[in-house]
């Protein structure tokens, strides 16, 4: 916006003095005395009266003439004529002139009031008190508005633009001021909402409201009534900005709350925030009721705050984790753990909060979560659970039968090679040691698939990359393999059966690498993910067997390691691929999916 001074200036060049002007008027004949014009003055409560003779005026008497022309003078006002105090030739501007104008005759002649002309008479009086208001009053509101970036007009009561800030403010075809909203917007008619088309603006204080143009555009309008010297007002200052993105954005804010909203009851989701600075702890749950509450910040007060009355056997984890939270231990956490609301039946919770302002040192000063109702997806897993049970029961009773198969079989087939009966070259040799090749072979396999019969049976669940790897690496099978791990603090959530990945990929580079003396684990992100990395610096893996090495049944060994490494992984979303050199060693990513993974800080 120009700089208010500069914009009053121009708004003073353009505004008429017949706006103005007082219309009260009082007269008298060259020939009435003094004080007979000081008495009418004091009666109208005037100062200053005009002298006619007939209908033509001749001059002027004021207050200021009385007092110094005849009082000061010592003569007496009822001896004295009014032709002889009277300045005359009269000063007058006409009512079309603007206030710049009239300002400038008086500062030129040295006077307080100019008679205002028009229609072939004495239309009124405009005086240099009733200048100086107006430039107070249109000062004033300029620095209400001072740092409105929009677009600021001064408008004729009937709309019509005497001045703005606007490139396109000129006067239209034939010389007529534009309308405000043909101005703005190039339109014919009054905007939707505006308080001047109204008529509020004419009759009360500054009226605000918001105005939708036809192009669908979002004004914020004020409008400022700007009185003359007889209190009409004479103009209106309106200030236009426009609102269109901010109120866009917040009807997309809308949106996305409803939704959220909808989200939140349809998971039956509660979030809540924790003030640890001063005690406010506030619970949006489900249903919309916000409840709130202030006390100790204490682990034990946010666990009944948070998550209601914990069953006995939870208490204690739930309590730690927030009370870990509480004194800046750990800035996230999740847990699940059995509440109840009335006494009676118990639900399953899951609880994820995260620290979302910390302070100096990094002191934790605001604590943000959400509740989950997990019962039913808990009755499910149990469910499942269940069922793989009796599942790997079965198995186990037939691997066990199956085996003991097995064993008569080998039995046998030594019992026959004991006894010498049977030539090994012969055909009947050739075809028994098969056999019994095949039948160890069954054994091997049986055995193997022994150890992954708990493959998905247990839920998944966070495990520190770091500390599975060194658990498996603590095998003395590994003793001269250098292996280290390059990402502390990682925590993969998978199958409890992810120590067996790892166990599966050290052993193909022991087994298969040709002489690996150094397996290294690293952690990058990756977009939205994270890759784990398990290289070693043996031979590597050729590229024509690198997509079939994860086909079951292929390989040296038993042909199910890292089939089944692949199938562990998918579990929770986790890929895996071969992507090493050929002759630079073997290089397995596990590619971790957002929401999969998660860096506990130091």
């Amino acid at each position: 916006m120009e700089h208010e001074g500069q914009g009053f200036i121009d708004i003073e060049a353009k505004v008429r003095v017949r706006g103005l002007m007082e219309e009260q008027l009082i007269t008298v004949s060259p020939e009435d005395t003094v004080a007979f014009a000081a008495q009418l003055m004091a009666e109208h409560g005037i100062g200053s009266c005009i002298v006619c003779e007939g209908d033509e005026p001749v001059g002027i008497i004021t207050e200021q003439d009385i007092s110094r022309k005849v009082v000061a003078a010592g003569h007496l006002p009822a001896t004295v004529l009014a032709r002889e105090v009277m300045a005359s030739p009269l000063i007058t501007v006409d009512a079309t002139a603007t206030a710049g104008e009239a300002a400038e005759i008086m500062a030129r002649h040295h006077i307080r009031r100019l008679p205002v002309t028009g229609n072939g008479g004495v239309a009124g009086i405009v005086t240099a008190r009733s200048l100086l208001a107006f430039a107070s009053e249109m000062n004033r509101i300029l620095q209400d508005i001072a740092g409105i970036s929009g677009t600021l007009m001064f408008l004729e009561p009937d709309m019509r633009v005497i001045w703005a800030n606007h490139p396109a403010s000129a006067a239209g075809a034939g010389g007529e001021s534009p309308f405000c909203y043909e101005l703005l917007h190039g339109v014919q008619e009054p905007c939707r909402g505006c308080p001047v088309a109204s008529g509020g603006a004419r009759y009360a204080g500054v009226q605000a409201a918001e105005v939708t143009t036809a192009a669908g555009k979002v004004l914020e309008v004020r409008c400022h009534p700007v009185e003359g010297a007889s209190g009409a007002v004479i103009g209106i200052l309106e200030s236009a900005v426009d609102i269109t993105p901010q109120r866009e954005l917040e009807r997309k804010l809308r949106q996305n709350r409803e939704r959220l909203s909808l989200a939140m009851e349809g998971a039956h989701l509660a979030t809540w925030y924790v003030n640890l600075a001063d005690g406010e702890m506030v619970m949006d749950d489900p249903t919309g009721m916000v409840t709130a509450a202030a006390g100790n910040p204490s682990g034990a007060a946010l666990a009944a705050f948070i998550s209601g009355d914990v069953h006995p056997e939870d208490r204690g984890e739930v309590e730690g984790l927030l009370g870990a939270m509480v004194r800046g231990e750990t800035a996230s956490g999740e847990i699940k753990y059995r509440s109840t609301a009335d006494g009676d039946v118990w639900r399953w919770m899951r609880t994820i909060c995260r620290v979302i302002e910390a302070g100096d040192g990094g002191r934790p000063c605001v604590i943000a979560g959400a509740n989950m109702d997990v019962t039913d997806l808990q009755t499910y897993q149990e469910a499942i659970l269940r069922a793989n049970r009796k599942l790997n029961l079965l198995s186990s009773v037939t691997r066990h039968d199956i085996l003991n198969q097995v064993t008569a079989i080998r039995m046998t087939g030594e019992l026959i090679a004991m006894d010498g009966e049977v030539d090994d070259a012969s055909p009947l040799g050739i075809s028994l040691r098969r056999i019994f090749n095949a039948t160890t072979s069954i054994e091997q396999q049986i055995r193997f698939t022994g150890d992954y019969q708990n493959l998905g049976v247990t839920s998944p669940e966070w495990q520190d990359v770091c500390r599975v790897i060194a658990s498996v690496a603590s095998d003395p099978a590994y003793r001269d393999i250098a292996v280290a791990c390059s990402c502390p603090g990682v925590e993969v959530y998978a199958d409890p059966m992810f120590a067996k990945v790892i166990y599966n990929l050290l052993d193909n580079a022991l087994r298969h690498g040709g002489g690996v003396t150094a397996v290294t684990i690293t952690g990058e992100r990756s977009g939205d993910g994270l890759i784990l990395t398990v290289a070693d610096d043996g031979r590597g893996i050729p590229a024509d067997k690198k997509d079939r090495i994860f086909e079951r049944g292929y390989g040296e060994n038993t042909g199910f390691g890292l089939f089944l490494t692949r199938e562990i992984l998918d579990l929770t979303g986790i890929a895996v691929r071969e992507t090493g050199v050929p002759g630079e060693g073997a290089r397995f990513e596990m590619t971790v999916p957002e929401g999969m993974f998660r860096i506990r800080e130091a």
